[in-house]
């Protein structure tokens, strides 16, 4: 076997059609047939299914094509080696760093990379000490800012700065106009500090060890933004590194910026729609509609739907690309729980629980990836923030899509409307066995509409008019 057989493979399992991977690999279709059926031989295993309608992978198949990838990602990096060979500024930096570093360093040293580096993009892997060391170890990063000590066999360690630690305290504490505090004053205090694992949360134990020995009343948050809210509402105080107390992150006004430009101007980040572009795909050529949607947010974040920092929107400009099935397969299950009606039902989505679900996501993640690194996406981008530039297997990918998958809440179909058994309403969107009664929104949807409710539910509403003053004629 050689690359472009793994290659043309992969392409096959990609497109799950073998027009479409020899277009893609800029081949006849007989020529990658044919190399498929070689290394089908050589290997002695079916790598895929093929019907009149469909090309499948095999049990056997996804594994060998998961490797593919993997010794295809490999063997690019050769040319790459062979690039910084010439030129080390040349070529992707991954640089790993610790949590408590990233959001307060990296915004000041990107723009310094791009000027003098601008063929050097950065991949930032942020993440606990433990996990940097071994990813530095293994190569999956080429260089890690952690916080000293640090030891590692066969790594060199390099000392850049030292940085002071500041106590933060409510603005109605007895030292908020102090200008100074001594650590062991701390234990006399509720402090709150990083969880177990953070580096940080041990060298400010080490900095005040009176606060373990007196038992000093200790919180625990996951990340020094929460710390300092939590300090804001006066449930403790905290220690931080200087650069997270900078004005630059403490200024009341600088968060309310955009709210106070949209309030008297008009103008800003909040004028912008959630979603500036859209495309909808069919995964499947064969297809008679769209059955996948990659939108354009202009908002980086876990998910945009939630109401902490943890989950939130990221404390950095960025962007998203989301994929959004249109015509999902999997069913999920609606139970009542009892007679009390105000006793909620009990629902499961069963999101992905169908594998054409499963693989629609994969294929949408590749095709969201390939825009991004489009020349004129790509000169923006500094680095993939989830699931990560390292995520490429479609087993992790997976995990990362189970994570957070959800609904778009454009709900349809509870009251379908048609002529068969199943049907709530009939096609004058009356409820069947009970005189009177229309329903007239979404939910008489008999499918699932492949777009946006909106449209489709101001049409509903549109004619039913029709229809009720028409039967009051």
């Amino acid at each position: 076997m050689n690359l472009n057989d793994l290659r043309y493979a992969v392409a096959v399992a990609r497109e799950r059609n073998f027009r479409r991977a020899a277009e893609r690999c800029f081949v006849t279709q007989p020529a990658l047939s044919l190399a498929i059926q070689k290394l089908e031989d050589e290997l002695g295993v079916r790598l895929f299914e093929r019907s009149r309608t469909e090309v499948s992978l095999t049990e056997v198949g996804s594994r060998v094509i998961e490797q593919a990838q993997r010794v295809l990602e490999e063997a690019g990096k050769i040319s790459e080696i062979a690039r910084r060979g010439q030129d080390q500024l040349a070529g992707p930096l991954k640089l790993g760093v610790i949590y408590t570093v990233g959001p307060y360093l990296l915004p000041e040293l990107i723009p310094i990379l791009h000027r003098k580096a601008p063929h050097m993009p950065l991949e930032v892997e942020e993440n606990l000490t433990a996990q940097l060391d071994v990813l530095l170890r293994t190569g999956r990063i080429d260089a890690a800012i952690v916080a000293l000590p640090f030891e590692a066999p066969g790594v060199s360690v390099l000392a850049l700065y030292d940085e002071p630690f500041a106590v933060v305290v409510p603005t109605e504490h007895a030292w908020a106009k102090r200008t100074s505090i001594r650590a062991d004053e701390l234990a006399g205090e509720k402090v709150l500090m990083l969880a177990s694992g953070h580096c940080f949360s041990n060298q400010v134990a080490e900095a005040c060890p009176e606060l373990q020995r007196r038992g000093g009343e200790i919180l625990q948050g996951n990340s020094l933004e929460t710390i300092r809210n939590m300090v804001a509402s006066g449930l403790g105080i905290t220690v931080l590194p200087a650069s997270a107390d900078s004005p630059r992150y403490r200024s009341p006004l600088l968060k309310m910026r955009e709210g106070l430009r949209f309030v008297f101007t008009r103008k800003g980040f909040l004028t912008i729609c959630s979603s500036t572009a859209q495309t909808n795909l069919r995964s499947d050529a064969r297809a008679n509609q769209p059955d996948l949607v990659l939108r354009l947010m202009p908002v980086s974040g876990k998910d945009r739907y939630a109401r902490t920092k943890k989950y939130g929107l990221d404390p950095w400009s960025g962007f998203s690309i989301g994929i959004t099935a249109l015509q999902p397969h999997s069913i999920g299950s609606l139970h009542i729980r009892s007679r009390d009606a105000n006793e909620q039902a009990s629902m499961d989505p069963r999101y992905l629980s169908h594998e054409a679900d499963v693989q629609l996501f994969l294929d949408g993640i590749r095709r969201a990836r390939a825009i991004a690194e489009e020349p004129a996406m790509k000169a923006l981008i500094v680095r993939e923030t989830r699931p990560g530039p390292s995520v490429t297997d479609s087993a992790a990918l997976l995990d990362y899509v189970r994570e957070g998958v959800n609904t778009s809440w454009h709900m349809v179909g509870t009251c379908k409307m048609g002529v068969d058994e199943d049907a709530v309403v009939d096609p004058q969107l009356r409820v069947r066995g009970i005189e009177k009664l229309r329903v007239v929104d979404s939910s008489i949807c008999p499918t699932i509409p492949s777009s946006n409710t909106n449209a489709a539910a101001i049409a509903i509403g549109e004619k039913a008019s029709d229809l009720i003053l028409e039967a009051a004629r």
